[in-house]
């Protein structure tokens, strides 16, 4: 089955590593750059996913996805980052998160990957 699927990512090299995974893999990836474009992909089609990084150069992720919620869209994401101290950031906030995993503790090229639950979800569990 294809999936839609919105990558928010500034980095050239990540999202050609996603654009060509989510391709091969039989998905329609939407790729944006930055905090603008993904809002104005995102409040204007639907998409199955969303891919979003935390740190873009126009804004905060999480600013990002925080508005799509309040307007309630339940899109299931992703938040991508690969630095560290967002880990303990967001792990702090834990809402509304239900796993964490940081590259910075393998060799593997993937990012750090927060997967967003829906907002009705009340339980957290301890990250």
């Amino acid at each position: 089955m294809s999936a839609r699927i919105l990558v928010v990512e500034d980095d050239p090299r990540v999202l050609s590593v996603l654009e060509r995974g989510l391709r091969l893999a039989g998905h329609v990836p939407t790729l944006t750059p930055d905090i603008a474009s993904g809002r104005a992909e995102w409040t204007s089609h639907t998409f199955d996913l969303v891919l979003l990084d935390v740190m873009l150069p126009d804004g905060d992720g999480l600013g990002l996805l925080a508005e799509r919620r309040r307007a309630g869209d339940e899109t299931p994401t992703l938040l991508l980052t690969a630095r560290e101290e967002s880990v303990s950031c967001i792990s702090e906030r834990r809402r509304p998160a239900q796993r964490t995993t940081s590259r910075s503790r393998s060799r593997m090229p993937i990012f750090w990957l927060w997967w967003t639950a829906s907002p009705a979800q009340s339980e957290l569990p301890n990250v």
